[in-house]
């Protein structure tokens, strides 16, 4: 029988395969497995394909979040995302006519049962937007990396950050029970450089200051850099400007100074920084 005694994100997994599960299926009643989704049939249920078997997961199996639909159809709208390419996590509930009937509900349930809040896990990024960025963080349980919890840095555009960001640990920081989804932090979770003057150092610039005169960079979630670019063309396209938004430079840390964080009425190190040669 195949068991997991935790939970990753339903794409990390590989697609379970059952050993000799003809002889007596009826054993693996209570397993769970990875299976690839593959279509959403008139009868209401998702079909899916495990290593060696096939099944399918009722409607009202779907998942612990309320299932919507488009309009004119009765397509559930998380079900397009759900298929391209992923797997899910379920738990097989019975067997009939040669499939297993598998519950990915219950498997989201027992998912969430395990977690705990300060607790680090490993998640995959499902969607972002302009601010925060959604995640899967075990067996289809879903959490939101709101902007504050994303980075120190000031960011015009979440989303075009995360789009080379896929697999990554993040804090559980709240609950929300009428949501049924966690608050998540990226930030506390990153490890801090140890920089000094003339240092070396990799970061992405991620907005422009107010007065337009500077770029701040991420060194990293909890470090900032200050990029004066008075003397250089900045874009949000690979054209050839001297920088480009959100795209990976070396710098070299010319300065560190103290600033103070109101928010948090804390001083932290702002690192003014020039472009390697």
């Amino acid at each position: 029988m195949y068991l997991v005694d935790h939970f990753l994100p339903e794409s990390r997994y590989n697609v379970t395969r059952l050993d000799d599960w003809e002889s007596d299926p009826l054993s693996y009643i209570g397993a769970i497995v990875h299976a690839f989704p593959m279509d959403y049939t008139k009868h209401e249920t998702l079909n899916i394909k495990g290593g060696n078997f096939f099944g399918y997961i009722p409607k009202d199996e779907l998942s612990i979040y309320p299932v919507e639909y488009f309009k004119g159809n009765r397509i559930p709208k998380f079900l397009p995302g759900l298929i391209r390419g992923n797997r899910v996590t379920a738990k097989i509930i019975g067997f009939e006519n040669g499939l297993f009937i598998l519950s990915r509900k219950k498997s989201m349930q027992e998912a969430l049962a395990t977690f705990k809040l300060g607790q680090i896990v490993m998640c995959t990024n499902i969607s972002s937007t302009h601010n925060s960025v959604f995640v899967d963080i075990g067996a289809g349980i879903n959490a939101i990396i709101p902007s504050p919890e994303i980075s120190d840095c000031s960011i015009e555009d979440v989303s075009e950050l995360f789009k080379s960001r896929h697999y990554f640990p993040v804090q559980l920081t709240e609950y929300s029970i009428y949501k049924d989804k966690y608050v998540a932090s990226y930030k506390r979770v990153s490890m801090q450089l140890k920089l000094s003057k003339h240092d070396k150092v990799k970061g992405i610039p991620t907005s422009l200051t107010p007065d337009g005169t500077g770029v701040f960079v991420e060194i990293t979630p909890t470090q900032v850099g200050m990029l004066d670019v008075d003397y250089l063309t900045v874009s949000y396209e690979d054209d050839g400007s001297d920088i480009v938004m959100f795209k990976e430079y070396e710098f070299i840390v010319t300065r560190i100074r103290l600033s103070r964080d109101e928010t948090k009425m804390t001083m932290k190190n702002i690192y003014s920084l020039k472009l390697a040669n």
